[in-house]
This record gives structure tokens, C-alpha cells and sequence, in this order.
């Protein structure tokens, strides 16, 4: 039961995400200032979630270097997606977006020294084949706006890939309210340097809202819900975010008249479902090892 609430938890939020290429085609401010209130409004309602359910802070100084690390990530990749929406096709950024399947695969081996197994080489060998084909395709609208993407599927999939070790330091609610936090911080230099003026129409203030409400707060609540419940494997996360793409895809095609390409369906698709090489290898292993176990 656990399993099914957390999986429905982890699809949810991946939806609900799915609703940020609407927010940001609709907004017109600075995309620095955009992501600085996206992750402080972030940080002030994870702060007041924490002290109203009064969880336990969880934290280590052996993980202040990965938390910032982490955090600086975790701004450039809202960044450089957000511009990629605004340059190119909704569907081609977020295709380029789930390229840190590709990049979460790369790092995983080279920094994590994970095992290279058959069914991880056949999912990079696919997804690698779909990011051609999405190359192939939006260079053809914006460079600058694919290499946005790519930047983005790049700084997400590192960031995926140190989940692992940031979360034998901190508990998955203090990791969201630090992340927050120290993002936030990091983008308030920029914007004092840069005197970025603040000039929101009443209906941007709407737009702000409803970005930080369904396309922050709700959707990491979910995730850190979903992984209290269990602890899923990356894997299985990945497969279960491919939810992210459905709302993009219907905003595009009926509301902003973008209508993706064949290149474009062909390599998001490979993209989106490279991971299940990986899945059901993690799954078969699970089933011997059970029935290994029953026979002992």
C-alpha cells in the first residue's frame, strides 16, 4: 500500500510540473528574478510547513559542501530551462529537459563508480539516440535556446545523481528547506549587481502565485511525502516523471499552436522511456532475489 500511495505521490508531483511551461509562457519578467521568488516563496512556505507539523531538522557540516553544490544546481537548471521555454517549442524543452535520464546515467557510473550492467548501456545507448533526434530538430528553431536545454537536462541529471549521497546526510523535508534556502540566497548577488527592478502587472502576481503553489510547493511536498513512504529506487522515480510531459504537450499543441515534429515525438520518446531497460532489470533482480530468499 505504501508502494502504490508513494508511486501515485511521485506521479502527482512529476503532473503538476507539467504546469510550469504554461506559467512561464505567460509571465514576462526577468527569468533571474522569476526563479529567485520561485525558490524563496519556496523556502518560506517548506519553513512554515516545518514548524507548523514541527519535524526535526536533519543536517551534517560533512554535507554543507554537497548542499551547496547541490543548490547552485538546482537554480541554474530552473534557469536555463526556463529560457529554453521561451525560446523553443514547449515539447522540444522538455523532451531536452528529461535528457538527465542520459546525464543521471553518465554521472552515476563516472562519479558514482556505480556497476556498468547490460540494461544500463541499452538505456544510454537509447537515450542518447533521442537527444540526437531532439538536437537534430531544435537547432533548427533557436540554437541558444537548445543549448538552454541542454544545460538544463545536463545540471538536472548531476543533480539527480547526488540525491544519493545527500540523502544519507539529511531526511528528505530538510533537505527541501535547505535547497530552497540556499538557492535563493545564491541568486541575490545577481540581482543586487544587476539592480533589477521589480515592476509586476497585477496579473504576473497571479501567475508568481499559482507557479509557487502548483509548480513548486505542492509538487516537492508530494516527493518528499512519496519518499517517506518508501524509499524508491532512482530508477523507478525516473519512469514514474515521465508525468511531466503530459500537460506541456496539450498546452503546446491546443493553447500556444506548437504542434511538435516528428523528430521531436521520436527522440522525446526515446528519451522518456529509456529508463525501462533499467526497471525492469531492477524489478527482475527484486523478484530472484525474493525467491532466492524463499527457497533459503
Amino acid at each position: 500500500m505504501n508502494s502504490l500511495k508513494s508511486s501515485i505521490n511521485f506521479f502527482l508531483a512529476s503532473f503538476l510540473m507539467g504546469l510550469i511551461p504554461f506559467f512561464i509562457r505567460l509571465i514576462e519578467i526577468d527569468l533571474v528574478l522569476l526563479t529567485f521568488f520561485r525558490l524563496s516563496f519556496g523556502f518560506i512556505a517548506f519553513l512554515l510547513l516545518f514548524l507548523v507539523m514541527r519535524k526535526e531538522f536533519h543536517w551534517s557540516r560533512k554535507g554543507i559542501p554537497l548542499i551547496i553544490l547541490m543548490s547552485a544546481l538546482f537554480a541554474v537548471s530552473f534557469i536555463f530551462y526556463f529560457e529554453s521555454i521561451r525560446r523553443i517549442q514547449i515539447a522540444s524543452a522538455v523532451f531536452l529537459l528529461k535528457t538527465l535520464i542520459f546525464w543521471n546515467i553518465i554521472f552515476s557510473i563516472s562519479l558514482m563508480k556505480e556497476t556498468l550492467r547490460r540494461s544500463t548501456i541499452i538505456s544510454s545507448v537509447i537515450a542518447g539516440s533521442g537527444m540526437i533526434f531532439l538536437l537534430f530538430d531544435s537547432f533548427q528553431f533557436d540554437l541558444i535556446g537548445c543549448l538552454f536545454g541542454i544545460g538544463a537536462g545536463l545540471t538536472a541529471g548531476l543533480l539527480t545523481t547526488l540525491l544519493v549521497p545527500a540523502m544519507r546526510v539529511f531526511d528528505e523535508w530538510s533537505f527541501n528547506l535547505i535547497i530552497f534556502g540556499i538557492s535563493s540566497l545564491l541568486l541575490l548577488p545577481i540581482l543586487i549587481l544587476n539592480e533589477m527592478a521589480i515592476s509586476f502587472t497585477s496579473s504576473d502576481y497571479l501567475v508568481l502565485a499559482a507557479l509557487i503553489l502548483f509548480g513548486t510547493f505542492l509538487p516537492y511536498y508530494l516527493i518528499a511525502e512519496g519518499a517517506r513512504k518508501r524509499k524508491e529506487s532512482s530508477q523507478n522515480i525516473g519512469l514514474l516523471f515521465n508525468g511531466e510531459i503530459i500537460l506541456p504537450l496539450i498546452f503546446g499543441l491546443f493553447i500556444f499552436g506548437e504542434s511538435p515534429s516528428i523528430f521531436s515525438l521520436i527522440g522525446g520518446g526515446l528519451v522518456c522511456f529509456s529508463i525501462l531497460p533499467i526497471f525492469a532489470d531492477h524489478h527482475i533482480n527484486s523478484w530472484r532475489k525474493k525467491d532466492d530468499f524463499q527457497k533459503i
